[in-house]
């Protein structure tokens, strides 16, 4: 019988753990086969309304910013894209705003990295980004820079190609050690944007 193997009451948990009634003497009336829709649409109404303040909040602080009725003219994905930015990024544009210590655009442990960022997935490019600069998210275009800028520093110590390089998210930086192949750079930089995921590793 459907009572019992569906052992619920006019209950249910919300996101923080409470549970709550959905309706007045909910937690002492059994849900069963003939009231189970009228338990399910309370179910759906109560856990869509639990977020109401909340999104009211963010919609307060997206309209100190941006119009309301503006926001009609721009789809979910549109204006996703114009706060967050776009998921991948352009190699060629992160190029362009990086500067050298050390080291040169034509170094050839540099090169390799270009390389491996060209050949990296869109996931993994995320995952880099994540370990340089702490961010899931590079800035669209040229003029989004404004004056922030990738630097990459050469490896002030000894290294081999065992060695890790180490990231400086708060300054958007990246020691590389002196590698000796496009191979050996792709394992590492993928090894330690896989395993070291803490703020500056």
């Amino acid at each position: 019988a459907f009572g019992d193997v569906f052992l619920e009451t006019f209950t249910t948990q919300l996101s923080n753990g409470n549970e709550v009634e959905l309706k007045q003497g909910g937690r002492e009336m059994p849900v069963t086969f003939e009231n189970k829709d009228e338990f399910a649409e309370l179910v759906l109404k109560t856990r869509l309304r639990e977020s109401t303040e909340q999104i009211a909040a963010i919609r307060r602080g997206l309209a100190s910013v941006v119009p309301v009725r503006a926001l009609s003219m721009f789809s979910w994905s549109d204006l996703e894209l114009l706060v967050c930015g776009k998921p991948d990024w352009d190699v060629a544009l992160l190029k362009r705003h990086t500067k050298y210590s050390g080291l040169t655009a034509s170094t050839p442990v540099v090169q390799y990295l270009w390389k491996t960022l060209a050949s990296f997935t869109p996931e993994e490019r995320t995952l880099w980004l994540a370990f340089v600069w702490g961010r899931n998210r590079m800035p669209q275009t040229d003029a989004d820079w404004v004056d922030t800028v990738f630097t990459i520093n050469k490896w002030s110590r000894e290294s081999t190609d065992e060695t890790l390089p180490v990231a400086h998210t708060c300054f958007f930086s990246l020691d590389l050690p002196a590698w000796s192949s496009y191979e050996v750079t792709r394992e590492r930089m993928l090894f330690a944007i896989v395993n070291c995921q803490a703020i500056d590793t």
